[in-house]
């Protein structure tokens, strides 16, 4: 059980190691992302360059690299360009809805789940049997992506689970 269990946390370094350095290269793939982002608006070169030292994008490449997999270990994640404020902070301040939507789901799959599978049990080879099949399969299929946004939806939006409290109003 040790040995497995020590298998599958190496493999999970691994994945994560590899996620984050196609995460940097993929950033880096099309050029530099800070003067191809403020160029867009118009900012001055010695803005892109004021941007580019403080966010350490002056430094050769492979130390950009060692430095994020660095802080990427240590859990700090620079600050927002857009907000302005520490990335640890807002992912903290959005965590309390995040693990909201991951119970509603757990439990919806719960709910759902257990009386198909004892359906599926009890008729055996039969066409209820091939349905819970079916359903099962496509409840398989369905991207995380497309999910996600669905249960905050129902959940965040149309029953007012958080700060938006209730569903969206357009503008007539």
């Amino acid at each position: 059980m040790l040995k497995f269990l020590i298998r599958r946390l190496s493999l999970a370094v691994l994945v994560l190691f590899v996620v984050a350095s196609i995460t940097f290269f993929g950033l880096h793939l099309r050029g530099d992302p800070v003067a191809e982002a403020l160029s867009q608006t118009g900012a001055p070169q010695s803005e892109i360059d004021r941007v580019k030292k403080e966010l350490g994008l002056d430094r050769p490449l492979p130390i950009q690299y060692l430095s994020f997999l660095g802080n990427t270990v240590t859990g700090e994640f620079g600050s927002s360009i857009f907000y302005g404020q520490k990335s640890a902070d807002l992912i903290m301040e959005r965590m309390p809805y995040t693990v909201m939507l991951a119970l509603a789901a757990v439990a919806i799959t719960i709910l759902i789940s257990f009386p198909l599978g004892i359906a599926s049990c009890i008729w055996r080879d039969t066409w209820v049997d091939r349905a819970c099949g079916a359903f099962a399969a496509i409840g398989q299929s369905v991207p995380s992506f497309v999910v996600g946004p669905l249960l905050i939806l129902v959940f965040a939006v149309s029953l007012g689970c958080c700060r938006c409290r209730g569903p969206i109003r357009t503008p007539a």
